[in-house]
């Protein structure tokens, strides 16, 4: 049976389908001004991907914080209850789970595959995704050279303000008194990984650590925050941005499922 998960983020839109356990195709796109248009061109994208038609999907469940009025939606669940559902499938012995997504750092302390505790950032994005794309572009550097320029870092910065604007002018100062862009890079990646593990500390960790969303797709990121935790931080065996999305699937296969009862 075709089920469809959509996870609309205020960054990205991402949409995933899945059948009997099997992930058929996804897509994910920038959300940008039209989060409803993009989601539905991100759906269409998925099918077209897996060789499906709308018409097939027999239950979409949807997510994040920009979904909204889509007539293919069947229904909306919160985004940490995808997320837990996706890390506790994937990862049996997930009990703290963190994602850091474009504007928004959650984490969430699992007991059996159920939310019991969870936090969040503040309203800045110093605690997001954001937040590094921000001061990327002040660098002059991408996502995708990101981790290259981490590893060649061989001097230790620090990046101090909470706040993106003030950090950015830190970053511009270091850049003006002749520090090297890659020292500079390593030390915005141990800031953004230093607020995610503040969250943590807050909540509290329960059994094995798991991060998601895009930010977790940098292996130096996820590095840095292991090192802040002072232990071991588990990948999803799927790309980590489609963890949202995953988990509105396996909602939608038991809704799917509950409807055959």
């Amino acid at each position: 049976m075709l089920v469809g998960g959509l996870d609309v983020g205020s960054g990205r839109v991402k949409a995933l389908l899945m059948e009997d356990g099997s992930l058929l195709g996804h897509a994910v796109l920038e959300t940008g001004p039209r989060a409803r248009e993009t989601a539905e061109r991100a759906f269409a994208l998925a099918l077209e991907g897996a060789g499906r038609r709308w018409e097939e999907v027999a239950y979409c469940v949807g997510t994040g914080e920009r979904v909204r009025g889509l007539d293919f939606v069947r229904e909306e669940r919160p985004v940490l209850l995808c997320l837990s559902r996706a890390c506790s499938s994937l990862v049996p012995e997930a009990g703290t789970v963190v994602e850091v997504g474009a504007n928004t750092t959650r984490v969430a302390v699992m007991e059996g595959g159920r939310v019991v505790d969870y936090g969040t950032n503040d309203r800045c994005a110093a605690g997001a995704g954001r937040f590094l794309e921000l001061l990327g572009e002040a660098l002059g550097i991408g996502l995708e050279e990101w981790d290259e320029a981490v590893s060649r870092s061989t001097k230790k910065l620090s990046i101090t303000s909470q706040c993106t604007v003030f950090a950015e002018s830190e970053v511009v100062a270091l850049l003006n008194e002749g520090e090297e862009v890659q020292d500079v890079v390593a030390a915005v990646t141990r800031a953004i990984a230093g607020r995610v593990s503040s969250i943590v500390r807050k909540v509290g960790m329960r059994g094995e650590v798991v991060v998601a969303g895009g930010v977790s797709r940098l292996e130096s990121f996820v590095r840095a925050l292991e090192e802040q935790l002072g232990r071991k931080v588990r990948r999803l065996p799927l790309d980590p941005i489609l963890a949202g999305a995953y988990g509105a699937c396996l909602l939608a296969r038991e809704r799917a499922d509950e409807a055959l009862r």
